[in-house]
């Protein structure tokens, strides 16, 4: 909801996503590999 205060639907769609990817590579790089697949540990 911070980043898209608009959608409050619960459903996500390719926008939601690409912002959970930067964050996840800005934040937390060690969980992506070079293919940018989350890698759980």
């Amino acid at each position: 909801l911070h980043f898209q205060p608009w959608q409050t639907d619960g459903k996500i769609d390719s926008r939601t996503v690409a912002i959970l990817w930067a964050l996840l590579e800005k934040y937390f790089p060690k969980f992506l590999d070079a293919e940018g697949k989350l890698q759980c540990q």
